[in-house]
């Protein structure tokens, strides 16, 4: 059995923990017979759109009536890949003719946790980020390249967005960590 510790260090590091990904299935889509059809389809007029929850593959895709689909909930872009083609797939099983068309992933999301507290001021004097701690409290900084914005927090831990590709998580990540680790708090 692992102790709390070793499972602490095991998740040091950085991981994908979304990616938003949009398709369109080349056909105009009824949300009322979908919703009606099909199970863990949630439809009401006050949004213009169906959420369909699936559990495997695992994420959620929101279907529009002009056929387009914007799934998220994936953690990677092949897991978006495969709940596209479930979806294209019970479509077809419901009679639209649906047939997957420019696939593109939309947002990469990630997270890291350091392993150790951060002097967030020195990050921000050497990065420029922003920092405004009594609005929030997190330390904001927007890279160009790769171009994505990472939120850090006292704790280690953050958030990497605005990536499209899941490689610019981990390549961050490797220009965050330095930083991170030159300004840790003892």
């Amino acid at each position: 059995m692992m102790s709390r510790r070793q499972r602490r260090v095991e998740m040091q590091g950085s991981q994908v923990q979304n990616v938003v990904c949009m398709v369109h299935m080349g056909c105009q889509l009824d949300l009322d017979i979908i919703s009606l059809e099909l199970p863990n389809v949630k439809y009401t007029k006050k949004f213009s759109g169906a959420i369909f929850r699936s559990s495997e593959p695992k994420g959620t895709a929101l279907l529009f009536r002009n056929g387009k689909v914007v799934l998220n909930g994936c953690k990677s872009v092949k897991q978006g890949e495969n709940l596209a083609n479930y979806v294209a797939e019970e479509l077809r099983h419901l009679g639209f003719e649906a047939n997957m068309r420019d696939f593109a992933v939309q947002l990469v999301v990630g997270s890291f946790n350091a392993g150790f507290c951060i002097d967030m001021e020195g990050v921000q004097k050497e990065t420029n980020g922003s920092l405004e701690q009594e609005l929030f409290p997190g330390l904001i900084i927007r890279f160009q390249k790769p171009k994505v914005t990472c939120t850090v927090f006292h704790s280690g831990r953050g958030i990497i967005t605005g990536a499209k590709h899941e490689y610019q998580i981990e390549e961050a990540y490797a220009v965050l960590l330095p930083l991170l680790q030159k300004h840790r708090k003892s």
